[in-house]
């Protein structure tokens, strides 16, 4: 039974997981081509002050991984940034002529109509409407308790200032 040979000197690998930063870094490549990997490295080390290494061992080992995970995180981050162009709308074509804003500014106000006329008829806003002038007589009648509670607190006070002055005379002590 043969046990594997040791390797000698330092361990390979840091056992850290960068993979946070280096996504960050494909980020900031597929949204600009024109920067190389290790210019993307240095605007992600500027992002943070406290990274618990230096800038220099930051980015050596950056380096590093990106020689072996970089192609995979620039395909994912491209394929992010096209599924992010996919959801994000484009209003470009409403836009192309006046009579196109004014058709779709026209459309979005007969929207706001309809959704007003239907929230102000709706049951939901009469129950609102009820609850609120309910609210409002709960507070108007616990006003006067709110009154009273700050008049017993007073007497409390003062029956607690005379049971001193029994017990320690005029001077307190």
């Amino acid at each position: 039974m043969t046990s594997p040979k040791r390797l000698r000197g330092r361990p390979r690998g840091s056992g850290k997981d960068d993979n946070h930063a280096l996504t960050l870094v494909a980020n900031y490549l597929v949204r600009d081509a024109s920067l190389k990997p290790t210019t993307a490295m240095k605007r992600v080390l500027r992002t943070r002050k406290e990274w618990g290494a230096t800038d220099a061992s930051l980015l050596r080992r950056w380096q590093v991984k990106w020689k072996t995970q970089g192609e995979a995180l620039l395909a994912a981050a491209q394929e992010r940034r096209k599924l992010d162009s996919q959801l994000t709308p484009s209003y470009a074509g409403n836009y192309l002529s006046l009579g196109g804003s004014l058709q779709s500014i026209e459309r979005i106000a007969e929207q706001y109509r309809r959704f007003e006329a239907l929230f102000k008829s709706s049951p939901l806003e009469e129950a609102m409407q009820r609850a609120m002038r309910w609210e409002e007589q709960i507070r108007r009648e616990l006003k006067p308790l709110e009154t009273v509670r700050r008049e017993l607190k007073a007497q409390e006070d003062i029956n607690r200032a005379l049971r001193l002055y029994r017990v320690f005379g005029p001077f307190g002590g």
